[in-house]
């Protein structure tokens, strides 16, 4: 009977054990919870050890549960310094939806591998940041699940790569809210079924490298300023630039052997959808619109800037007002000039070279008289602005107000129309010459019309002739009543 309590007392003190070691491992295990099923397992973390712990344990029954989906906690920042491999593991970021931010920086040393299956889901409250060197390597996708997620990737070392391998399904970096690329960061998109789709995105000192993607290369509003580089090249679209884009600074810009067009116009609101400007460079093979009621432009406008062109289609899509226009078979680019192959109109100065095979009509804006330029030649286009009243009238240079079309003629004539009780005296420039109709302008200039008051006595002449006539009406009167006088003394 001894021995058996004995053995009983063993068993007890053996479960006890084994209870003890599960709470221990529990105590170390982060949170978890599971799904309809109990077949998904999804884990919170709250700092790099239990991140690090979410990747490695197993609990349960013959430690068969592991973390599936691993969940930043509610308001935490989480800085990795080691080197992660994720697996097949997806990583939430912003999930709670509590308007509290979370945070997971990818420091020195750090390192997140991501398989064919994982990624990270970055919802509205999440920031993904890659600092100091730092690595993320993915063979996946990060999505963005709302409008607000933030992804940045700043210092000298510090990369974000996201390829495909052995035909995995990767969307690159997909409808995120802020893309940030700053100070020697670089982002790196190839292989992927999509590229970079954020609202906004900003590259100061940075690098972003899109390649050999299925479809999209790079969409959203670009910003760039700094010693920036951007190519994309061999994606079945390139750049889809939104309103309001800027590419400025010393950036350099390759975008070329994209199918579907290196930069796609995407503005709807009739602005200038994308500038180019300070020393930017920008080299793209073809500029096409999403569809045909995109009515923006690309517009050159830089001191420095130059936009190399090498298709003869859709140039007029492309306007210059400061820098070079030029092509790549041009050892060195020529200032102002503008490449057309169709009749347009200018209101700067500017060289125009005809690359149709035709004859083509060069209009300075507000004159009705067309220059010819032949094909294949270049001529230098001077013009000037005549300003009168509000309006600003474009002219070639030694046109003059006679050659204005009707628009500007009905302008003009507005502007010289006077107020009740003066008239129109004359035109004078601002030196108080007169101008006239015939008058040749070789330079700006802006008009200011005179005017005379109408004379008095000219305005008191209809009041003279009523009384006037008042005075012979009387004199008739007088005549008769001295006839019928006289004719009654006569008879008599």
């Amino acid at each position: 009977m001894k021995k058996c309590n004995l053995f009983l007392m063993s068993i007890v003190a053996m479960f006890a054990v084994v209870a003890s070691v599960n709470a221990a491992a529990g105590d170390k295990r982060p949170d978890y919870a599971v799904n309809e099923g109990g077949k998904y397992f999804t884990c919170t973390v709250g700092d790099a050890e239990t991140l690090e712990d979410a990747l490695t344990m197993t609990w349960g029954p013959n430690g068969g549960k592991s973390c599936d989906d691993i969940i930043l906690a509610s308001g935490s920042t989480i800085t990795v310094t080691k080197e992660l491999d994720f697996g097949d593991k997806i990583l939430w970021v912003g999930y709670d939806d509590d308007d509290t931010i979370e945070t997971l920086k990818v420091a020195a040393g750090g390192k997140l591998t991501f398989g064919q299956d994982a990624g990270i889901n970055l919802s509205d409250d999440g920031v993904l940041s890659v600092v100091d060197g730092g690595v993320i390597d993915s063979q996946t996708s990060i999505t963005g699940l709302g409008d607000n997620g933030v992804v940045k990737v700043s210092g000298t070392g510090s990369t974000l790569k996201i390829y495909n391998n052995n035909g995995s399904e990767s969307f690159g970096i997909d409808e995120v809210g802020t893309l940030e690329v700053t100070n020697g960061g670089t982002i790196e998109v190839t292989g992927a079924n999509g590229g970079i789709n954020a609202a906004n995105i900003i590259v100061t000192d940075g690098t972003l490298n899109i390649h050999d993607n299925k479809n999209a290369g790079l969409k959203g509003k670009l910003t760039t300023t700094g010693d920036s580089i951007i190519t994309v090249a061999n994606n079945k679209k390139g750049l889809q630039l939104a309103d309001g884009s800027s590419i400025g600074g010393n950036t350099v810009v390759e975008a070329t052997d994209n199918t579907n067009g290196d930069i796609i116009l995407q503005g709807k609101k009739g602005n200038e959808v994308v500038t180019v400007t300070d020393n930017a460079k920008v080299n793209v093979t073809k500029v096409v619109k999403n569809n045909e009621g995109v009515t923006e432009k690309l517009v050159v406008d830089g001191t420095g800037a130059e936009f190399t062109y090498t298709s003869e289609d859709n140039q007029d899509y492309v306007v210059l007002k400061n820098g070079y226009i030029t092509d790549n078979n041009e050892t060195t680019p020529v200032n102002h000039v503008l490449y057309a192959n169709h009749d347009i109109s200018i209101d700067e100065n500017v060289t125009v070279k005809n690359t149709a095979t035709t004859d083509i009509k060069v209009t300075a804006r507000d004159s009705k008289n067309s220059q010819t330029l032949t094909a294949g030649e270049e001529a230098d286009y001077k013009v000037v602005k005549v300003t009168i009243g509000e309006a600003d009238l474009i002219l070639f240079v030694n046109d003059k107000l006679s050659d204005l079309n009707e628009v500007g003629a009905q302008k003009l004539e507005e502007f010289k129309t006077p107020e009740k009780g003066y008239s129109f005296e004359k035109l004078v420039d601002e030196d108080g010459n007169e101008v006239d109709e015939n008058t040749a302008f070789t330079a700006d200039v802006v008009l200011t019309a005179k005017f005379v008051k109408i004379p008095e006595t000219e305005e008191s002449a209809p009041n003279t002739l009523d009384a006037s006539l008042t005075y012979v009406g009387l004199a008739v009167l007088c005549l008769g009543a001295i006839v019928v006088t006289f004719r009654k003394l006569r008879n008599n």
